[in-house]
């Protein structure tokens, strides 16, 4: 019985995988379907548009892939929480990692407004990274602190970026970035 009020349903689709425990989605806005990250598996799972399912294992043992964001085509971003890496695959499969200076919490894509970055990324020490499509990052200063820890980054309404600081706050880094 559905709720007042309630519109459309609710359908549950397994992944049929053993070991798997799915922890983070993203929409496959090129192919279809939905990626996820499976730090059960340590894979980064592709649930098609028939929903089917394609796991492709992480080369780094253990790297409990945490946060996941679409980039630009078939392409898609992943944070490994045990490494300081950041990794990306498409529905070739073929995954590539990245180091990174420090494990990374939170990730967004960059806008498509010139900056050559694919993504904008938060580590657990509050550096931002700014990264290229090819992996390459430039290190922007650390989010002040102050009483919290900074726990994710988004992008502002206009040319900026908000960083959520645990309980404590929101940070708008207006123009500090572009």
């Amino acid at each position: 019985m559905a709720a007042a009020g309630a519109v459309g349903a609710i359908t549950e689709y397994p992944i049929g995988i053993t070991g798997s425990a799915p922890a983070a989605v993203a929409q496959n806005f090129s192919s279809g379907g939905m990626w996820f990250t499976d730090p059960g598996t340590n894979a980064i799972g592709w649930m098609k548009p028939d929903h089917t399912v394609v796991e492709y294992p992480i080369p780094t043992a253990h790297a409990a892939p945490s946060v996941i964001e679409t980039g630009s085509g078939d392409n898609v971003w992943f944070a490994e929480s045990n490494a300081p890496k950041l990794g990306h695959t498409d529905s070739s499969g073929t995954i590539t990692e990245y180091p990174v200076p420090d494990v990374v919490i939170s990730l967004f894509p960059a806008p498509s407004d010139g900056s050559n970055a694919a993504l904008w990324a938060l580590t657990r020490s509050g550096t931002i990274l700014k990264v290229a499509a090819n992996g390459t990052y430039q290190t922007m200063p650390a989010v002040p602190v102050g009483n919290g820890s900074a726990i994710v980054i988004a992008p502002g309404v206009t040319v900026n970026i908000l960083v959520l600081r645990s309980g404590v706050s929101v940070s708008d880094l207006d123009g500090m970035f572009y």
